[in-house]
């Protein structure tokens, strides 16, 4: 398993760090953090967005090359809720993600986000269901 928590901004950050992933682990790996851009552009952003920004289309494009998913996205297709909070802009924002292989999906309980409380970025959780020989682990 590889797990990567992050804070990436601008298109050569995520492309530093997603270029680290071997090919050979990439049935196992999460990657969450906070990837301060907006995917999708009409559900994740309040006002929408009508164009992508370079970093989230060169996201994107990582993401569909590994097979990996928007864990949260794949549960809540429809649903809009924000993670980030801009005064300057008096805008709301998704740019907090877990990405999944699309291999685990399966494994997942649950993923939600929380209330902003100490932070301008709302805390996200992922719940696995992790199997074992000795038993299950939450």
């Amino acid at each position: 398993w590889i797990f990567f928590f992050l804070f990436l901004s601008g298109i050569r950050k995520i492309t530093l760090v997603l270029d680290k992933i071997p090919d050979d682990t990439l049935s196992n790996v999460i990657i969450g953090g906070d990837f301060n851009c907006i995917i999708g552009l009409v559900k994740d952003a309040q006002p929408s967005r009508t164009t992508k920004s370079k970093a989230a289309a060169t996201l994107h494009s990582y993401l569909k090359n590994l097979n990996m998913v928007d864990i949260w996205r794949c549960l809540n297709p429809s649903a809009r809720e924000y993670s980030f909070y801009s005064s300057v802009h008096k805008s709301y924002s998704r740019i907090d993600f877990f990405f999944i292989d699309s291999n685990l999906s399966k494994m997942v309980r649950s993923t939600q986000y929380h209330n902003r409380l100490i932070s301008d970025h709302a805390p996200l959780t992922l719940d696995l269901n992790l199997k074992s020989e000795k038993g299950t682990y939450n």
